[in-house]
């Protein structure tokens, strides 16, 4: 009989340690449970953090490639360009450089995401169906993408800066002929009250034409004096007059050659220019010049002028006026010369070409990075075990490390212990 109670507590004993070491371990495998979802998620929640970080500064740097486009790189801002450009590249260095701190910091938390996505994968807790990629972009290649907008803002800063300086030669030469047109047209810096036409040509030509007043006589005065002397002081007025014309008119051709020098050496350096332009962007823009005839013309006149002062002057003292005749009716019997010629200069500018800029085109902008949320579930049925059979329970403790407790309590087992402490308590009674 004692046998007996004895058998019935070691068996009751035993039957209640299963029970005890069934609900530790099954506590046990759920709290594990909870350290996977919680550590899957973590590392989730990290690689979401870091792809913020990174797509933050990879759209400020789209935005920067994309407002190359916006930089007025025009004729009518030629002078601004060089700035315009100045003030992109700066942004840019500062967006790239921003992007790349973002990029080296956060891309290995998206990287470690991704290891603990595959040992999560791999150990048995992952619902079915859970994705195997955690991120996007795992082709781009950030480097690569880098040295081509390095690039790309190099051809283009450089031949938008070829462009501004064609555009600024453009306009300087504009200029140059505007000045140019402006000192030889009438009332010109050289001549403001237009005196070769309104004095210093009339003055010679006055006995030519009879018009007397540049000389300070009248019709009336002239036809009043018949002496020689009177006659001879007529003489020595047109003399000094013409004289001190010729002086002036001799300025003013230095000041027209000068003039036309300073036109032509802006033909020289707009053309030199527009080589450097040729070379630099590869266009095919050609110079041709228009013929300025401002020296010849200048130059001539003052030869002419002085032609006919020099004949009307030999005229006047060779011929001899009869007494019974005025020196206004002397005069317009004399065989007198004129000039009748013009100044002019260049009156077209060239025809010249002032291209449309076209920048290069960026690559794509980088794309933003997009990180994929694991499949989890709060209580994971554990992984069933090769050779377990069915009907038992298997409960698995994962650990860190290289230790992994797998304890198993079969069942079978705990139904068996408690069949047979039925049965000795059944004999009992």
């Amino acid at each position: 009989m004692n046998k007996s109670r004895f058998l019935l507590k070691s068996f009751s004993f035993l039957l209640l340690a299963c029970l005890c070491l069934f609900t530790v371990t099954t506590s046990v495998n759920a709290a594990s449970n909870k350290n996977i979802y919680n550590d899957i998620m973590k590392s989730y929640e990290a690689a979401i953090e870091a792809k913020d970080a990174i797509n933050k500064r990879a759209e400020s740097l789209n935005q920067v490639i994309a407002a190359f486009s916006d930089l007025e790189i025009t004729l009518d801002n030629a002078d601004s360009i060089p700035a315009q450009v100045a003030a992109w590249h700066a942004d840019l260095e500062q967006a790239r450089n921003n992007f790349e701190t973002a990029y080296n910091e956060n891309w290995p938390i998206i990287n470690a995401y991704q290891e603990d996505l595959e040992q999560y994968n791999l150990s048995g807790y992952a619902p079915e169906g859970n994705i195997t990629v955690g991120f996007s972009n795992d082709n781009f290649n950030v480097t690569d993408f880098l040295a081509e907008i390095e690039q790309t803002a190099v051809e283009n800063t450089s031949s938008a800066l070829s462009y501004g300086k064609y555009y600024a030669a453009y306009n300087e030469f504009v200029a140059a002929f505007e000045t140019y047109t402006t000192g030889w047209q009438p009332n010109n810096p050289g001549d403001p009250a237009n005196d070769f036409n309104n004095v210093w040509k009339p003055t010679i030509n006055s006995i030519y034409e009879m018009n007397f007043a540049p000389l300070d006589y009248t019709d009336q005065e002239l036809k009043a004096m018949y002496s020689t002397e009177e006659y001879e002081q007529f003489i020595e007025t047109y003399e000094t007059k013409g004289s001190d014309v010729l002086d002036k008119v001799s300025v003013y051709t230095d000041y027209l050659v000068s003039l036309s020098n300073t036109f032509a050496t802006a033909k020289d350096t707009f053309e030199s220019k527009l080589n450097d332009f040729n070379a630099e962007t590869g266009s095919s823009l050609v110079f041709k010049r228009n013929a300025d005839y401002l020296i010849i013309g200048s130059e001539s006149a003052l030869e002419g002028l002085q032609k006919a002062y020099e004949f009307n002057v030999d005229v006047l003292k060779t011929s001899i006026k009869g007494g019974s005749r005025s020196v206004y009716d002397h005069l317009s019997y004399l065989g007198q010369i004129r000039y009748a010629g013009v100044v002019s200069g260049q009156r077209n500018i060239e025809k010249i070409v002032a291209p449309e800029y076209t920048a290069i085109q960026f690559s794509d902008s980088i794309p933003m990075i997009e990180v994929y949320k694991p499949l989890v579930v709060e209580t994971i049925e554990p992984p069933v075990t090769e050779g377990t059979p069915p009907g038992s329970a298997t409960t698995v403790l994962p650990t860190t490390g290289s230790n992994h407790v797998e304890l198993l309590i079969s069942g079978t087992a705990l139904i068996a212990f408690s069949a047979l402490a039925l049965m000795v308590i059944k004999n009992k009674k």
